[in-house]
């Protein structure tokens, strides 16, 4: 690099591709280096390597050095009066500990941003001001904050930030319980992530936007989303959770065939992990998705599966579950004695799981 400016118009690249000890310590040479200049220049130049020696050192986990360097460069530049050094200290000060001083660093960053008329900074002061309110369980001005960070991303055709925004409001909307209005937000950022070519967060948005129509019960929407996730590549790291939406999904919106695949694929996977409770829950399913077509001596040969697998871990409820399913199974195949037999089994699980409504339940079953 000829010059400090030029390595911090690299720095993104080079703290998603550098390892922060060797970030750490070329910011460190730069700023040895820089304090021994004469150059008028050179005191900008230092403020704003001090900052990114900062954020190695926050990477690294080191808060005393951390806060030593921002200090120093904050320092330097309310010293030379150099504002953009000013407004990266305010923005990382908030950044490191969110509580209201921080709050009070955004909102003299938003200031001097508009007097700067840095557009790029006053839209991330905006955003930070969102997120450190959404963290703290703000309730109002939340969304209004990241609105106006998202106008001015969309202004500067700045999509990636944008569509982060939109998440962030969803995210918001979720935490309220206002899952229609989460949804809208995930709408329009998969619509951004069309719009801008952004397509590798497509999978990520669409696995959010397929959760949310489940929640609203509405199933077809949900089950193409989620498709769409799986499609896109998302669920590697979450397998197990999206075969769970996906079985649901179909199950509800009455696609048995699509519901039992996905949750033959999820009793797959709990099994892979030795997790046998899940497995049976699963198996369950499956059962209860081929007695609803009327396949119902496979569905028994199932819950048999389910039933040993909680037997064998005293798993009264699931027990309790499956054999009034069984049993259930039994009577619809006309095979009476054997129904009673195994309905009155599944009271008797009942009572050890003390679930006074699964036992009117089964008693009604019986009957």
């Amino acid at each position: 690099f000829d010059s400090a400016l030029e390595l911090l118009e690299a720095r993104d690249l080079l703290s998603t591709r550098i390892k922060p000890v060797i970030l750490s310590n070329w910011y460190q040479f730069m700023a040895s280096n820089l304090e021994k200049s004469k150059e008028a220049h050179s005191v900008f130049d230092r403020a704003d390597v001090l900052i990114e020696f900062a954020r190695s050192k926050e990477r690294m986990g080191e808060v005393i050095a951390v806060r030593k360097n921002l200090n120093e460069a904050f320092s330097l530049s309310c010293t030379h009066r150099y504002g953009q050094g000013i407004l990266e200290g305010h923005l990382f000060s908030a950044s490191i500990e969110h509580s209201h001083q921080s709050i009070d660093h955004v909102k003299k960053a938003i200031q001097l941003a508009k007097s700067l008329g840095n557009r790029r900074e006053e839209a991330r002061a905006f955003f930070l001001m969102g997120k450190i309110t959404y963290e703290m369980e703000a309730t109002n001005g939340v969304e209004e904050t990241l609105l106006k960070s998202r106008a001015i991303y969309k202004e500067l055709e700045m999509d990636w930030q944008a569509i982060d925004c939109s998440i962030l409001i969803a995210k918001f909307h979720e935490k309220q319980s206002q899952y229609q209005k989460a949804l809208d937000y995930y709408l329009e950022a998969l619509k951004d992530v069309y719009r801008s070519g952004l397509t590798f967060r497509e999978g990520v948005i669409a696995r959010q936007i397929g959760r949310f129509y489940l929640l609203l019960g509405q199933y077809k929407n949900a089950a193409d989303y989620l498709e769409l996730s799986v499609a896109r590549g998302k669920g590697e790291n979450d397998q197990i959770a999206v075969m769970e939406e996906l079985g649901s999904a179909f199950s509800k919106s009455k696609n048995t065939l699509k519901a039992i695949i996905y949750f033959s694929t999820l009793r797959d996977l709990y099994l892979d992990e030795g997790k046998k409770k899940e497995a049976a829950e699963t198996i369950n399913k499956i059962a209860l998705e081929l007695s609803a077509v009327g396949r119902k001596t496979k569905a028994c040969e199932l819950f048999k599966e389910a039933l040993q697998i909680a037997m064998d871990k005293r798993l009264f409820d699931l027990e309790s579950s499956v054999l009034h399913n069984l049993g259930s199974a039994y009577r619809d195949l006309g095979e009476y004695d054997r129904a009673a037999f195994t309905l009155e089994q599944s009271i008797e699980m009942a009572n050890k799981a003390k679930d006074e409504h699964k036992k009117a339940v089964r008693l009604n079953g019986l009957g």
